[in-house]
């Protein structure tokens, strides 16, 4: 498995039967783009490729327009698709992302697919998922089996079980919600499900945007006041 010292500079596609490691950076001629593919894994400092399609990349700052892989191990992954079983990165900037697992700080995407996401701040127009657990949610559409966040904001929710502390979305469709509060204009439950709640306030369109600030500053203060004062209770994403 022969290492590459210092820059591999791409001037055409390029293919590699085995591992391929560089000691510093991936790039393309003249600032162009080109596909790499490796049967094996990529380990870079940088990569800046058009298509990327390996087993497993690792590099501290991955920029392409597609990658594909088994896993990626990244500090910041900048892409317009991205599929793969295992991601770890510290930030994700894509258009459409399908995976197993992500396991990131900030995720921002207009597509979510994954089995299993686990990121300090989400924010995506369409997630679906099986489990999700993060501090913050901003998102269209939610579908997922089991969410637990700090704060919920999404235009429409439907899933087994909700546990977070603020949920505000414009439909609502679970089994169970645990949360601290709620706004929303419905929420729909099955007969025998449990909605453990605060707060929760309907009729989100109907309210004016004055009372909608009064309203939600003064349960949250509330809240926030009650949370101080109950010691051992605060939820801790970050353990």
């Amino acid at each position: 498995m022969p290492i590459i010292e210092g820059d591999l500079i791409m001037d055409r596609d390029m293919v590699f039967d085995e591992d391929l490691i560089v000691e510093w950076n991936i790039l393309g001629k003249d600032e162009k783009r080109y596909t790499l593919k490796v049967i094996g894994r990529i380990k870079a400092e940088n990569i800046n490729a058009r298509n990327i399609d390996a087993w497993n990349v690792e590099a501290w700052n991955i920029k392409a327009e597609n990658i594909e892989a088994m896993d990626i191990d990244a500090g910041n992954i900048d892409a317009f698709d991205i599929k793969a079983e295992n991601i770890k990165a510290e930030n994700i900037d894509a258009m459409d992302i399908d995976a197993g697992n992500i396991h990131a700080f900030d995720i921002k995407a207009e597509n979510i697919n994954a089995r299993n996401i686990d990121a300090w701040n989400v924010e995506a127009w369409n997630i679906k998922a099986e489990n999700i657990d993060a501090m913050d949610i901003d998102a269209g559409n939610i579908d997922a089996f089991d969410i637990k966040a700090e704060n919920i904001k999404a235009e429409n929710i439907d899933a087994m079980d909700i546990d977070a502390g603020n949920i505000d979305a414009f439909d609502i469709k679970a089994e169970n919600i645990n949360a601290e509060f709620i706004v929303c204009e419905t929420l729909d439950q099955k007969e025998g499900s449990r909605l453990v709640a605060k707060s929760v306030i309907r009729n989100r369109c109907g309210l004016e945007q004055k009372d909608w600030n009064e309203t939600t500053t003064a349960l949250r203060n509330t809240l926030r006041t009650g949370s101080e004062s109950t010691s051992g209770k605060e939820k801790n994403r970050s353990g």
